[in-house]
C-alpha cells in the first residue's frame, strides 16, 4: 500500500507561487475538504495481480492537512503525518514505513528542493534529491539525482496551475513527452492549505488532481479517468479501467466535510 503514497514521486512537484500564497493565508475552513477516500485497484507486481483496498481518513487543523489514517481491508492501520513551515507550505511528509520527504522554497514561495529519504528499503538510507529551476517562459526544469544518473524534466502548466505536459530528458536522445488534460471541475484538494499539483499522490490518491482541476488523461490517451460530481462540482467517485503504470481498475469514492 505504501506505493500509493509516493506512486509518482518521480513526477515534478511545482508549488504555484502566486495562487498558493493566497491560499496559504487562508487558515479558515471555507470550502469543502476531503473527509474520506475508499479506494480499490489491481496492482501488478512480479507478474502477479493483487487486489488493493483501503480507506483513507483525512485530519485537519483548519485547512491544514495534519495526518491521514489508513485502514486496510485486513484491519491493519497506519498513519502519514504532515508538517508546515511558517508560510503555511508543506515542509515535510512522514510516511508510516519510516520514509520521509522534505521541501525547501525560495523567497517567492516556490519549491526549489525536494529530498526523499528511503529508510525502509535498505540498511543504509537512500536519499533522492530533486532541484527545481524556474524559466522565464513559465516552464519548470527539474533535475533528479537518482544515484548515478541525473535525468531532467521540463514541465509546462496552464493558467490554473495544472500540469499539461512534461518532456523527460535522460541524455540518450530518446526524449519522452507526456501530456495531460483536465476537466473544469474542482479538485478535491483545492481548499487545502499548501496544495500543490503533485500533492495528490502524497495525499494517498492515484490520480492527478492538479492545480485546481482533475485530470482526464494522464501521460497518454489510454490512461483515462472518469468522474461523477456533487452539486458543488467536486468529484465524488473516480474510475480508471486502464489505470497507470502497475495499477489498473482504479475505483474510489470521496466524501467531504
Amino acid at each position: 500500500m505504501k506505493n500509493f503514497i509516493y506512486l509518482f514521486l518521480a513526477v515534478t512537484i511545482f508549488a504555484c507561487s502566486s495562487d498558493e500564497s493566497d491560499s496559504n493565508d487562508n487558515s479558515s475552513t471555507n470550502g469543502l475538504l476531503v473527509d474520506t477516500v475508499q479506494l480499490s485497484c489491481l496492482e501488478m507486481s512480479n507478474q502477479e495481480l493483487t487486489q488493493v483496498e483501503f480507506t483513507s481518513s483525512y485530519n485537519y487543523d483548519g485547512n491544514k492537512l495534519v495526518s491521514i489514517d489508513f485502514s486496510k481491508i485486513n484491519g491493519e492501520t497506519a498513519t502519514t503525518n504532515y508538517t508546515y513551515n511558517d508560510n503555511n507550505q508543506f515542509s515535510a511528509v512522514y510516511f508510516w514505513g519510516g520514509d520521509y520527504e522534505e521541501y525547501e522554497y525560495d523567497e517567492l514561495g516556490r519549491l526549489i528542493v525536494r529530498t526523499y529519504t528511503d529508510v525502509d528499503e535498505s540498511i543504509i538510507p537512500v536519499i533522492r534529491r530533486s532541484v527545481f529551476l524556474y524559466n522565464q517562459d513559465g516552464t519548470v526544469r527539474t533535475r533528479y539525482n537518482n544515484g548515478n544518473t541525473e535525468p531532467t524534466e521540463i514541465s509546462t502548466f496552464d493558467q490554473n496551475g495544472n500540469l499539461i505536459s512534461t518532456i523527460f530528458i535522460d541524455g540518450s536522445n530518446n526524449n519522452e513527452t507526456r501530456s495531460y488534460t483536465y476537466d473544469n471541475a474542482n479538485s478535491p484538494f483545492k481548499n487545502m492549505t499548501g496544495h500543490f499539483f503533485e500533492g495528490s499522490y502524497s495525499y494517498s490518491f492515484p490520480a492527478l488532481f492538479s492545480g485546481g482541476n482533475n485530470a482526464l488523461t494522464v501521460e497518454n490517451e489510454n490512461n483515462r479517468y472518469f468522474y461523477t460530481y456533487n452539486d458543488n462540482n467536486y468529484p465524488i467517485s473516480v474510475n480508471s479501467p486502464n489505470g497507470i503504470y502497475s495499477y489498473s481498475n482504479i475505483q474510489a469514492t470521496i466524501t467531504y466535510k
